[in-house]
């Protein structure tokens, strides 16, 4: 069956975007025959779906079920048995099974039945060929009745009698699933129909293709002993000739070999016979406009339509005409009344209803129409002559839904026409004719209408290079107002199939040559627009997914290029410009962090390595600036705090060079030009002046407290002892007054130690018995050491030996004055008075340490 349920779903909707129908496009199932007893397996739980003794099922998984039972039995016990095709329990004929058990007419029950669990379709077709079956298979009086057992949704089902096919359609929004009985449909047949005649297909009717689906369709047929219709109808296939039937060819179609009155189609019978007849008037009379050959003759009449009212301003017009009032018999050229469209650029259609005398004929256009303007011109055929008083014409908005009746005037002018025949196709160009090429196609430059084919008419011409015609003047749809199929690159924008189209193959510009939008990503550069495309979305390439060309301060960080990147093109941070993470050394300065960088590594400049400015005590010697930089804040070596290398003089003590420095090299001050210190008789405190606080100290002394006062400062009259008398003698220097103080000359013992080898613990001994008669033995010899950060001890003992110690944690090494010792002889010593030993205490044996010197100095 050819023809699908279009017409039918239309008012209940589309699933998947296609309407439900029949269709031969999916294959045919062929069903094969399997026997069993009646009643078996055919109604399950009461819900009518076939139950799991199915006969057979074939390899398109087609369950297969034929009630007829094979059993012996006697007609007209009621029981149906083998070779009985019906018992009704009697043998009287006539009453739908005779008297031998065989069916006058019989009606038989197809059920078709889903099994699949799984068949989740939307919509659901079924196509049921039953050509091939036997007997007068027509259907049930006239068509196959079919009862769908759905519940919920939306059924159709269509029988077409010529091809003999069943269209069943299901609809719905949550699917099918089985098993279930789907439908049941009755047919009428004068012998039995057997399964296997049958051809079954099943498609997905949601989908626009229509695509055959694998599920199991189950088939079960039995005839309906208890709904016999045996009376005799036009159309039931069936010739009566006691009711009068001459032919009945199952039908009630009226146009083919046998009337919907089973009488034979004949000329004056009053109904066209399509194919054989151009007309049929009822009668057999000549020009009348049918003649007895039921054909049409001349005259022919041509209707000029106008419209006069220049206020039509409405886009799309209709015109209803009805020409029933007409003299005549008036019926149309042909088989249909044939109209021109004189509209230029306008969507014209024209319907022409014989049995209602009615025409309708319809405009579209985007202009809208003005007047005064030809509209169309049709052709009859009439016995009579017609006038245009006869016509009613109603003329409406076709823009709106409702058909509106406008106040339009049409002027209608009626006229025979100038020869006979004289119409389109007759090869002669007549009167509004633009040519005529005797034939009615459309696509060889004149059309159907006898207007000279342009682009626009709705007909493809070749001829003239057009590759598609839509009667319309819409270049976003398939086909352009040039007639050419839509393609990308035509200048015009394909609705919902291209984003844009400029006319070129250009990939630089907004529209790529795909005819979509360009955009970055899309790999193609748009010119002025974009600085690279690469067609992927990363930021760590040479081209960001913004399409600017990367670059130092974007943001993003370049793979294999930069090693950092913070979006800014600050040199004072810790990305600098060049991309590369801040270092010292790099020529910018990071705020923060460094004071100064010159870019260079030297540590010579005004800002050294570690990119802090230059300044006194950092440890870098500045060229030109500083003579030393010890990188500390010490004035006791040999780089004080200015930077300038020590000297005597500078003001700064260096400790084991100097004693003192007073900032002068002036001698008899304390200080002497060389550093030492001096010894100023009186000077009991050792600061270099003669104060009262030397003159109390020395009186304390005097009266036996225990107080620093050497000998040597104190006693002042150089008699050996220390008494009152010194200390008013150095009052009355204090004061002013004249006095004469006079000591004894101290000695100094300094030792140095001259290895080079670092020593952790020292240790050393002074014998200074050569040296005469010396003061002390425990009492006078007073020692200090000269390593900073060692600790130091010393011992005076009463045999004129001297005991030193020392130990420091980094150790020590010479050459370098390690310890001073004063003494205060009575004479002059010098250092080969005295006998010293020096081991290195922190070893494990006491082996006496080589490369001491002594020196015996004034103090």
């Amino acid at each position: 069956m050819n023809r699908t349920f279009g017409r039918v779903l239309l008012m209940i909707g589309c699933v998947g975007g296609a309407l439900l129908g029949a269709s031969r496009s999916a294959p045919a199932v062929p069903v094969a025959a399997a026997r069993t007893e009646i009643g078996v397996d055919y109604v399950s739980s009461g819900v009518g779906v076939l139950g799991s003794g199915c006969g057979t099922i074939t390899g398109s998984g087609v369950c297969i079920h034929d009630a007829r039972q094979l059993d012996p039995a006697v007609c007209g016990d009621g029981v149906l048995g083998s070779g009985e095709l019906c018992d009704d329990g009697n043998l009287i004929d006539g009453d739908g099974c005779d008297g031998d058990c065989t069916v006058q007419c019989p009606k038989w029950e197809v059920d078709f039945s889903l099994l699949t669990a799984a068949a989740n379709v939307g919509a659901l077709q079924l196509s049921v060929d039953y050509s091939s079956a036997a007997g007068d298979f027509a259907g049930a009086g006239p068509t196959v009745e079919c009862t769908s057992h759905v519940s919920g949704v939306q059924f159709a089902a269509d029988d077409d009698e010529t091809t003999r096919e069943v269209g069943l359609g299901w609809v719905t929004e949550t699917g099918f699933s089985g098993p279930q009985l789907l439908a049941t449909c009755t047919f009428g047949a004068t012998g039995f129909p057997g399964l296997e005649q049958l051809q079954l297909s099943v498609v997905d009717a949601s989908d626009i293709d229509l695509n055959p689906i694998s599920v199991s369709v189950g088939v079960e047929l039995r005839e309906t002993p208890d709904r016999f219709d045996c009376a005799a109808y036009c159309g039931d296939g069936f010739t009566q000739p006691a009711n009068e039937e001459t032919c009945d060819d199952g039908n009630t179609v009226n146009g083919d070999a046998c009337s919907n009155t089973c009488q034979p189609a004949i000329c004056g019978d009053g109904v066209t016979q399509v194919g054989i007849e151009q007309c049929d008037d009822g009668n057999l009379i000549d020009a009348d406009g049918c003649d007895a050959k039921c054909a049409f003759p001349c005259p022919k009449w041509e209707v000029d339509f106008s419209l006069a009212d220049a206020s039509a301003s409405v886009g799309a017009l209709q015109l209803s005409v009805d020409y029933a009032g007409t003299a005549g018999d008036f019926v149309g050229s042909g088989h249909t009344v044939q109209c021109t469209n004189r509209v230029r650029g306008a969507l014209f259609a024209g319907v022409d209803d014989e049995e209602a005398q009615a025409l309708n004929l319809a405009w579209a256009t985007e202009s809208g129409f003005s007047a005064p303007h030809s509209l169309a011109t049709c052709t009859f055929d009439a016995a009579g002559v017609p006038s245009p008083g006869e016509f009613s014409v109603n003329v409406a908005d076709a823009a709106g839904t409702d058909l509106n009746p406008i106040t339009a005037s049409i002027v209608l002018d009626v006229r025979g026409t100038s020869e006979c025949p004289g119409f389109c196709g007759d090869s002669t160009v007549a009167f509004l004719e633009e040519c005529d090429d005797g034939n009615y196609t459309s696509t060889d430059g004149c059309t159907n209408a006898c207007q000279v084919a342009l682009c626009g008419d709705g007909f493809e011409q070749p001829a003239n290079d057009e590759t598609c015609d839509d009667a319309n003047r819409v270049n976003t749809d398939d086909c352009t107002n040039l007639c050419q199929t839509a393609a990308c690159g035509d200048a015009f924008v394909h609705v919902g199939v291209e984003q844009c189209d400029d006319g070129n193959s250009s990939n630089g510009d907004a529209c790529l040559d795909t005819c979509t939008t360009a955009r970055c990503g899309d790999g193609f550069i748009r010119i002025s627009v974009e600085q690279c495309d690469d067609a992927n979305s990363a930021n760590t390439d040479s081209c960001l997914n913004t399409c600017h060309a990367a670059t130092c301060g974007d943001g993003y960080l370049r793979a294999g290029v930069e090693l950092c990147d913070d979006g800014n093109l600050s040199n004072a941070d810790g990305c600098p410009t060049n991309c590369k993470p801040a270092v010292c050394g790099d020529g910018f300065i990071r705020i923060g962090f460094e004071q100064c960088d010159d870019a260079n590594s030297s540590d010579a400049d005004a800002c050294p390595g570690t990119c802090n400015a230059a300044r006194c005590g950092d440890g870098f010697v500045r060229t030109g600036f500083e003579q030393c930089d010890d990188g500390n804040s010490s004035n006791t070596d040999g780089c004080p705090t200015n930077c300038k290398a020590a000297t005597c003089g500078d003001g700064f003590v260096q400790q084991g060079v100097e004693e003192c420095d007073d900032a002068n090299t002036t001698g008899g001050d304390g200080c002497s030009a060389g550093c030492q210190r001096q010894r100023i008789c009186g000077d009991a405190t050792g600061d270099g002046k003669i104060v009262a606080t030397d003159a109390l100290r020395e009186l304390r002394r005097a009266v036996g407290q225990d107080v620093d006062c050497p000998d040597w400062a104190c006693d002042v009259n150089d008699d050996g002892k220390i008494l009152t008398v010194d200390a008013l003698l150095v009052l009355n220097v204090a004061v002013g007054l004249p006095a004469a103080l006079v000591c004894g000359e101290p000695t100094a013992l300094v030792l140095r130690l001259m290895t080079p080898d670092a020593l952790g613990a020292l240790q050393f001994q002074v014998d200074y018995t050569g040296a005469g008669e010396l003061p002390g033995d425990g009492n006078e010899v007073h020692c200090e050491g000269l390593v900073s950060g060692a600790s130091f001890a010393f011992l005076d003992m009463p045999s004129s030996l001297l005991n030193v110690a020392m130990i420091a944690l980094d150790g020590f090494s010479g050459p370098r004055s390690i310890a001073r010792c004063e003494f205060m002889p009575r004479a002059y010593v010098g250092p080969e008075d005295f006998v010293v030993t020096i081991l290195d205490a922190s070893a494990p044996s006491t082996e006496p340490v080589q490369g001491v010197e002594v020196q015996a100095l004034p103090y």
